[in-house]
């Protein structure tokens, strides 16, 4: 698996829980009230004796630990080193752990290559995940080498044609609405005073809000499908990195967050970058369509829902022109909604 320690991770993480008639809750980490494994997940020592015990059949003696992605209150992914060895150990709530094995089992049956299940520790929450040795396919795409937009599709259909019923836990139904509500929230709390970007928002939410009222999984997917998410192996096959939301879900909408994360690259990534992400945004959307036989004006749709929540990333990592983005962002949108 082929993740990128964030720069963005500071030396303190932290969340405070605001809800109606309770006091607030605050989650320093790895305090996390909602990831009881966190806690000793991301000690070193007691690492070691969580590693020991559900990993390792020969015990080690010493394991190196640290933070790759941490989310406050909803997941963190840790990275646990013991010499040449290397596992990413996920902690999530714990009820979250059967839904995760089950999207586990059932990408394993599509064409994609899955990382392994070393070991589970129920009661905290916390996965082991084999590290997959490979490029990040973001990183190919920017330095121009382009995957088969044909190969990835039929790679795709693979996941979208498994049998969902025959599945031991059914899957999760993708939560659009939840998701696109969470990223409407935010962006308008954002931009409460900038006039121009409510006026974009109010744009948006009028065009998409209907079809996210509307929409209904019709088969398995990915449900957060982009370039980031994937490994090529050394042997040319393609890994799913990330493959935890894996359920009901939509295959337009898959390839619409896909280019949706393209478009977004080829917008603000680096000159060079932009223009290989952009270049992959023509070739995959073209083959898509033509592949799949799909109304463009309805991927466009789709692109644009996705879009909207790409809008949030400059509101999780703020720099000083994050506003500008989250306003180009938001015309993009409202462009691809409209066409």
């Amino acid at each position: 698996m082929d993740y990128t320690e964030s720069s963005f991770n500071s030396p303190c993480h932290f969340s405070i829980d605001l809800r109606n008639n309770r006091a607030p809750i605050v989650c320093i980490y790895p305090n996390d009230r909602y990831l009881p494994g966190l806690f000793r997940a991301a000690d070193s020592s007691a690492a070691l004796n969580l590693v020991n015990e559900h990993v390792f059949n020969i015990p080690r003696r010493r394991i190196h630990v640290s933070v790759v992605r941490y989310r406050p209150s909803n997941r963190a992914v840790l990275k646990h080193r013991s010499g040449r060895v290397r596992f990413y150990a996920r902690a999530v709530r714990p009820r979250s752990v059967p839904r995760l094995l089950g999207a586990s089992r059932l990408g394993s049956h599509s064409d994609f290559v899955l990382p392994r299940i070393a070991g589970v520790w129920k009661e905290g929450g916390v996965i082991w995940i084999s590290e997959i040795p490979g490029k990040n396919l973001r990183k190919n795409i920017r330095s121009g080498e382009l995957p088969s937009s044909d190969e990835l599709l039929d790679l795709l259909a693979s996941l979208w044609n498994l049998p969902v019923l025959e599945s031991p836990v059914r899957p999760r139904e993708f939560d659009l609405k939840g998701a696109y509500t969470r990223a409407r929230r935010g962006i308008s709390f954002a931009l409460v005073n900038n006039h121009l970007g409510r006026q974009l928002l109010s744009d948006s939410v009028n065009s998409l809000t209907p079809f996210v009222e509307n929409w209904r999984p019709t088969s398995t997917a990915h449900n957060d499908l982009y370039d980031d998410q994937m490994v090529v192996l050394p042997d040319g096959r393609i890994a799913l990195a990330d493959f935890e939301d894996i359920g009901l879900g939509d295959p337009m909408l898959d390839v619409g967050n896909c280019l949706a994360h393209a478009l977004w690259a080829s917008k603000f990534a680096p000159e060079t970058a932009a223009a290989s992400q952009r270049r992959f945004y023509d070739e995959f959307r073209t083959a898509a369509i033509d592949t799949c036989g799909w109304e463009e004006s309805e991927l466009s749709l789709r692109e644009a829902v996705c879009l909207f929540r790409i809008c949030t990333n400059p509101l999780r990592r703020p720099q000083p022109d994050w506003s500008g983005k989250v306003i180009a962002g938001l015309q993009l949108v409202n462009e691809l909604a409209n066409s």
